[in-house]
């Protein structure tokens, strides 16, 4: 994940809502960009195809995707956004 240009870190968390677009759109991003690391913890949602995925996180888990990340793209959750500011985004 070092090399990557771009560590693009998406949290939708634990809401039982799908968000198929948003996994399509990562999966998309992946195979446009694959010099770029792409991470989707999607929930209930399908699993992706190209970038990597994880329907949930520990707590460990994803401070640590949160503080190698360069991006972080939360569903808005007040959970999601204190962990991307605690991990300096």
């Amino acid at each position: 994940m070092s090399d990557a240009v771009h560590r693009i870190v998406i949290l939708v968390g634990t809401d039982h809502h799908p968000y198929d677009r948003l996994v399509a759109w990562a999966d998309d991003r992946q195979r446009r960009f694959p010099g770029d690391f792409v991470f989707i913890q999607h929930g209930s949602s399908v699993p992706p195809t190209n970038a990597e995925g994880a329907p949930l996180l520990s707590p460990a888990g994803l401070a640590e995707r949160v503080r190698e990340a360069t991006v972080v793209i939360t569903h808005g959750g007040p959970g999601t956004i204190t962990d991307a500011r605690r991990g300096g985004h």
